[in-house]
């Protein structure tokens, strides 16, 4: 291993010389959604996402329930949002499609924005 970065407890961004990607623990896949899960695939006690095609789908997940800051390596958060966004409905229709049908369901919150000191 290269280099290894938690992304949220039990959730690991990982590279090596030739290939890397995401380890969820199996102590913390149930806070993956079913159609989450059905992306990764098993080695050991980890459910593995690989970087190309399916990391994308853990690190949607994570931002879509503020359980991760944009990893230390992006510089545009917006881009990296976006980038994420057109690789899931690239190579992972089925679980964009899931994830659009149950935020229909259940629509995310709106965070309230608080008002600085200045403003009041």
């Amino acid at each position: 291993m290269q280099w290894c970065e938690t992304l949220a407890p039990g959730i690991f961004f990982i590279s090596t010389a030739s290939h890397g990607g995401i380890l969820v623990s199996n102590t913390v896949t149930r806070t993956l959604s079913n159609a989450a899960r059905e992306c990764g695939f098993w080695d050991g006690i980890y459910l593995c996402y690989e970087e190309d095609c399916q990391a994308c789908v853990v690190l949607r997940e994570l931002l879509d329930r503020d359980r991760q800051n944009v990893p230390s390596w992006v510089k545009d958060t917006v881009a990296f949002e976006r980038d994420i966004d057109r690789s899931l409905q690239r190579y992972n229709p089925g679980y964009w499609e899931a994830r659009r049908e149950s935020r229909m369901i259940h629509p995310r919150p709106r965070q309230r924005r608080r008002r600085s000191a200045c403003a009041r």
